[in-house]
């Protein structure tokens, strides 16, 4: 599996591998790996599925992976493609492109093809040939991926929170291996992280104000002092909506330039958002995730979240209701170790319950 993995990855790989060797010759159904956000899971993935298409015991002829967003799409090529010994780059059916056709036209022995959960709903292709379908997502899968691939063989890689349900036991097989948040921490691959509610009245009027500009000036400010108080840093703020997040935005640059802290060429808030176009999106992440440059504080939906990597990031304050599923994804988010930071923190004015052992 060569150096680039470490312990707790190989260990993921290896389960992975011995289930699916099982299921092939079996019900087909090698089961759920569940490794936690930020401990390396795009990695596992990539060294399973190059560990399988090498492994010449096993009859697939094609190895489909299965994400339920494009930008995990993008990180899984990219990652594949940076991996020692994958030869055959990964295929992806663009937008409007005849999935079935790709899947049928694909040489034996080519890279794997990669798709979105979207995409097969949409669709609909049946691949007749033996297969192996891996599953990385945030909600659940398509039910008919049995009808899809009926010779498929079937595994799913999830976060922690994702517990076993009814669907995943269907589709994919029992938990088979599960390396969780905790385990991360203890192991020092990720950071612990400080879990705030603050319950002052200057927080409460956080939840309690709807969003008018009145409301926006409150957080704006009850923010920049927690921020200020904690020894500043790269922070993300998490809002309820885009339009949210450029009045945020707007009100945190005017008030640290008033207060000099910020000159005028000097961005210390920006804003990303699905409606940015790809170049603009990735130039501001770009520019927050260098130690010294602007932006200081990101301002975005809790949706954007995904496939951010920012080790930087030591706080992250959350003003809106955040889904169950994305409750890790913060966490991670915070835990990602940088030089001289010790732990992560998250400012919850909502008091969501942060408990990643619990569904």
């Amino acid at each position: 599996l060569g150096e680039r993995l470490r312990d707790h990855q190989r260990e993921v790989v290896l389960a992975a591998m011995r289930a699916t060797t099982k299921a092939a010759s079996g019900n087909r159904l090698a089961g759920v790996i569940h490794q936690a956000m930020g401990s390396g899971r795009v990695a596992s993935l990539v060294a399973y599925i190059a560990t399988c298409r090498n492994e010449r015991s096993l009859p697939f002829r094609q190895h489909m992976v299965v994400v339920d967003r494009a930008s995990m799409a993008d990180q899984f090529i990219n990652a594949y493609n940076d991996w020692p010994g994958t030869a055959a780059a990964p295929a992806r059916a663009a937008r409007g492109e005849d999935l079935a056709t790709l899947l049928q036209d694909a040489a034996v022995g080519a890279g794997p093809i990669v798709t979105t959960a979207q995409q097969i709903l949409s669709q609909n292709p049946v691949y007749e040939h033996e297969c192996l379908v891996a599953y990385d997502g945030y909600v659940n899968p398509p039910a008919r991926l049995a009808q899809n691939f009926p010779k498929g063989t079937f595994i799913r890689f999830a976060s922690t929170t994702q517990t076993k349900s009814a669907e995943d036991g269907l589709s994919f097989g029992e938990l088979v291996h599960a390396y969780d948040l905790p385990q991360a921490v203890s192991d020092g691959f990720l950071l612990p992280v400080q879990i705030e509610t603050p319950r002052d009245d200057a927080s409460a009027a956080m939840i309690e104000t709807p969003h008018s500009a009145g409301w926006v000036d409150g957080c704006v400010r009850t923010i920049l002092a927690d921020h200020r108080g904690h020894g500043e840093g790269k922070a993300v703020l998490l809002v309820e909506d885009t339009q949210v997040a450029q009045a945020i935005a707007v009100r945190m640059n005017i008030e640290l330039a008033d207060q000099d802290l910020a000159s005028e060429r000097r961005v210390v808030a920006a804003v990303i958002g699905s409606s940015m176009n790809p170049q603009d999106l990735q130039g501001t992440i770009k520019n927050f995730l260098r130690r010294d440059e602007s932006p200081t504080f990101l301002v975005m939906t809790p949706a954007m979240l995904t496939g951010l990597d920012a080790p930087l990031v030591r706080t992250c304050y959350v003003t809106c209701k955040v889904p169950r599923t994305t409750i890790e994804r913060v966490i991670s988010l915070a835990s990602r170790p940088s030089q001289d930071k010790l732990a992560g923190r998250v400012v919850d004015y909502l008091n969501h319950s942060w408990d990643v052992t619990k569904p």
